[in-house]
């Protein structure tokens, strides 16, 4: 699966996806180069469907939280950022 069909199934299953995102925007460091593809799912199913879109096409993903330590390269992240901060009333329980 390429990139561009993968953010089209991404798209198609409900999720906003954003190509060659600036990472140094969703990091507390403000460091980091471009992703391939960034993602804010809403809900814990639509980071379910995210990951298992990436597995099935064989893509990278990172699964990112609020973005604090972390550290992206100037060169980005070749792959699919998934980040959580819009995902809301999730507990630990939730997960398995």
């Amino acid at each position: 699966m390429t990139l561009a069909s993968l953010a089209h199934a991404l798209q198609t299953s409900g999720l906003d996806v954003h190509l060659n995102e600036p990472l140094s925007a969703h990091t507390t460091f403000r460091v980091g180069g471009p992703a391939d593809a960034y993602c804010e799912p809403l809900s814990t199913a639509g980071l379910v469907d995210a990951v298992r879109l990436c597995r099935q096409g064989g893509i990278p993903f990172f699964v990112l939280g609020a973005g604090s330590n972390v550290l992206f390269p100037d060169t980005g992240w070749r792959g699919v950022v998934l980040a959580t901060r819009r995902i809301r009333g999730t507990t630990a329980t939730d997960a398995g």
